[in-house]
Order: structure tokens, then C-alpha cells, then sequence
């Protein structure tokens, strides 16, 4: 499936798994404790607006029955990346409120349609690091 720039607004409660893996991926997100607080409890009152229209697990989310504003720029935290590296998911929201969860391709290959376990992700910066270098062995040592 090729993502779409668009979402097709399909309002609905969250799965338990929407739920649960927007949860797990704030609570590993790089915040603060305040902050993670804050958006823990918005999801608490999330509903899904709209839907990535490739298929992909893409969601937006409607708090507490308000949507953001449309346009308003995004500000994403709880980056990750699939420990396979065909691709990542963050979090975001718009103007300090919990706005949603987007996966994007790494690798040109299709997105999945639902979201993965999130032990199957690591952290944006640790998926980045330059690998350790090997230690030199001189000649004639053993």
C-alpha cells in the first residue's frame, strides 16, 4: 500500500490495542513525567477521528470529543523504529493536546495494517547510532 496524504474521517472508539500502544509509547517516550501525565490522561478521553486511507494503522484522535486544528503544526514525540528498520511510528500532537499516531515506510515497502507489539520497536536515536567499532587486534597478539 502506497501511504495516502489523506484521512478519511471515520469517527470511533479506539481499540484496546490502539489504546494500549499509544500508551506504551508515551510511557517510553522522551518527556518529562508532566508531560507524559497529561497526554496519558487525553487518551483516557481519545476517539478516533480519521484514518490514514492506505490501510495503514495511521489515526488521528478527537479529546474528550474536541478535534484539533486543522493545519495547526505538529509536534512529535515517542519516535520509534521497527527493530527490522522497514519502519516508524511517533506520536504527535497539535498545540499541546494528544493529536494521534503515524507510521511511515522506511524501507519502501507496505505499512502494516494495525500496530505491531511495541517491544518490536526501539527508540529513533538507538535504531541511529553508528554501530561500535571493532577493537584493533595488532599484529602477532592473541
Amino acid at each position: 500500500m502506497t501511504h495516502a496524504t489523506t484521512r478519511a474521517f471515520h469517527p470511533r472508539a479506539l481499540t484496546e490495542k490502539e489504546r494500549s500502544f499509544t500508551r506504551q509509547l508515551i510511557e517510553r517516550a522522551n518527556l518529562s513525567e508532566e508531560e507524559k501525565k497529561k497526554y496519558l490522561a487525553q487518551l483516557e478521553s481519545a476517539t478516533v477521528i480519521r484514518m490514514c486511507e492506505c490501510g495503514c494503522a495511521s489515526i488521528d484522535f478527537a479529546i474528550a470529543g474536541v478535534t484539533s486544528e486543522p493545519g495547526a503544526p505538529l509536534d512529535t514525540f515517542g519516535d520509534f523504529v521497527a527493530k527490522d528498520q522497514r519502519f516508524g511510528v511517533f506520536v504527535f500532537s497539535k498545540r499541546g493536546t494528544l493529536a494521534g499516531v503515524e507510521m511511515y515506510s522506511l524501507a519502501d515497502l507496505d505499512l502494516p495494517s494495525g500496530f505491531p507489539d511495541s517491544s518490536a520497536l526501539v527508540g529513533w536515536e538507538e535504531a541511529n547510532q553508528p554501530p561500535e567499532p571493532m577493537p584493533l587486534k595488532r599484529h602477532g597478539s592473541s
